[in-house]
């Protein structure tokens, strides 16, 4: 995400911010999301990275998301595609050099600076999993979300509920926060306070 904020940037597009884990916003708005597959055979692992950026939408296709979408259109005269590709992929494969040489530490500060979400109380759910409420305190080293004084939301609680926190999607990975009985995997309570998906 980082990457390609990046990279826009550098073409001139303002307004900018992430939302874990995959989605870049133009102001409060869809603009780009990044979907990974790792691929694991033996001791060797590869990925593949697919980023999708919005240039010019057709009306109907704004209609028929159901969220906020936008395009660069919306802000400017977009760059040309061949220039915005040769953008994103000179800065995708800089960071992934950096990545792969000092992990996710020289980045993190970076993203939590530029997380739109940051500060506030957001929810979290996965497939199957009870979603998980918490103020928005950033992403730890290992690339998970991290929110403090969380607690489970029963599944009947969640939809069409009022007043809802701005929601994301993920796979609890590590968690350790306050859970009432039954919302962690196993069903274990735990007494920490600050939550890691």
């Amino acid at each position: 995400g980082l990457a390609v904020l990046d990279a826009l940037e550098s073409l001139g597009i303002p307004d900018l911010g992430l939302k874990w884990p995959n989605d870049l916003l133009l102001g409060d708005a869809k603009l780009a999301g990044i979907l990974i597959e790792l691929l694991q055979r033996d001791a060797r692992a590869s990925f593949t990275v697919g980023i999708g950026i919005n240039v010019r939408l057709p009306e109907a296709a704004r209609h028929a998301v159901d969220q906020a979408i936008a395009d660069l259109a919306d802000r400017a005269d977009p760059p040309e595609r061949s220039v915005l590709a040769a953008a994103v992929i000179s800065s995708v494969v800089e960071f992934v050099a950096e990545f792969q040489t000092r992990g996710f530490e020289p980045f993190q500060d970076a993203f939590d600076a530029r997380h739109r979400l940051h500060g506030q109380r957001a929810t979290v759910s996965g497939a199957g999993a009870a979603a998980v409420s918490g103020r928005v305190v950033g992403v730890s080293p290992c690339v998970s979300f991290t929110a403090e004084k969380s607690h489970c939301v029963p599944a009947a609680e969640r939809p069409g509920a009022q007043n809802r926190a701005p929601s994301l999607s993920g796979r609890v990975c590590g968690a350790t926060m306050p859970l009432p009985q039954g919302c962690g995997p196993s069903g274990r309570r735990r007494a920490e306070t600050v939550c890691r998906w």
